[in-house]
């Protein structure tokens, strides 16, 4: 037997994925953002392993939230940004909420092909970052249409191997 994982097209591994360009509070019927209420998650505050610095964030009144957020985040879904920056990747690791903001992907790991935290470290590996490149378009700003990236080849090596790595990883970040 091959040591090689398969692979699958990220696509086949989400039960969803939340897209949200082109929206904006206007569109909605909503002046602005606020200074208080649910935090908004943008490709601005979506960084691979930092904290988000909670004091620069915009924020949605419940109102918004819920003319915004017809299907919440949920703890386990991984955010990904989709431009400026691309391919930032934050895990959620918690039942909090949030808005999403036009430049990034949520997406929601089917549990029973992948762990969550293991394709939050796929995407952030050497090998994912090349392929969300390979897969952006853009002459000014570099990005990656949903139609693309759902079309990565993600490693699906044993769900014993996904629980290591994804131990390994998240034992590492969370130490940083």
């Amino acid at each position: 037997m091959s040591s090689n994982p398969t692979k699958a097209p990220l696509g086949d591994l989400l039960e969803l994925i939340i897209d949200h360009r082109g929206k904006t509070p206007n569109k909605l019927g909503f002046e602005d953002f606020f200074s208080s209420g649910v935090p908004v998650l943008s490709a601005k505050h979506v960084k691979t392993d930092i904290q988000i610095d909670e004091s620069s964030m915009r924020f949605a009144s419940p109102e918004m939230y819920k003319k915004w957020m017809k299907v919440e985040v949920q703890e386990g879904d991984i955010i990904l940004t989709s431009e400026a920056p691309m391919g930032e990747v934050f895990y959620i690791n918690d039942d909090k909420k949030y808005v999403l903001g036009q430049r990034v992907f949520g997406l929601r790991p089917n549990t029973r092909l992948i762990n969550p935290k293991d394709l939050a470290a796929w995407l952030t590996s050497t090998e994912g970052q090349n392929q969300i490149a390979a897969r952006a378009s853009g002459s000014t700003v570099q990005g990656i249409r949903q139609s693309e990236l759902l079309k990565l080849e993600v490693d699906l090596p044993s769900s014993e191997k996904q629980e290591l790595i994804a131990s390994v990883r998240f034992s590492i970040v969370d130490k940083v």
